[in-house]
């Protein structure tokens, strides 16, 4: 939530300064969230897939984070301004809240039995 507060504070941003700043804190808070989440994913996945699972969790965050980040801002640029690209790959960390509060949801929901799981003995 945090990433997205400062995201949308970037955006509506109109200092170069402090759209700079903001900028920093986003980069931060990616830095801090990302990895912490692909090692809830990780941990979901039975011990015998993990390997499998992590390569492709950073595969599916450089291409689609690295990746497409830049590459969409130039392709948008192209077709409008640079601005406008920048907005909208900005604007675009609320799809990723979403999903989140989804994941969020949908484990709220399965609680009861997930707290019957035994991370020990799993395979």
């Amino acid at each position: 939530l945090f990433a997205t507060a400062v995201s949308y504070t970037a955006l509506a941003a109109t200092n170069y300064v402090m759209f700079i700043v903001c900028i920093w804190l986003l980069i931060a808070a990616g830095g801090a969230t990302v990895p912490s989440l692909i090692g809830v994913i990780v941990s979901a996945v039975k011990k015998k897939y993990r390997c499998e699972c992590l390569s492709f969790a950073k595969t599916v965050s450089t291409v689609l984070g690295f990746f497409l980040g830049p590459f969409a801002c130039g392709v948008i640029a192209d077709m409008w301004t640079l601005t406008w690209g920048v907005r909208i790959v900005i604007g675009w960390s609320a799809a990723a809240e979403v999903f989140i509060l989804l994941t969020w949801l949908l484990s709220y929901r399965r609680r009861d039995d997930l707290s019957t799981v035994d991370l020990e003995t799993e395979n």
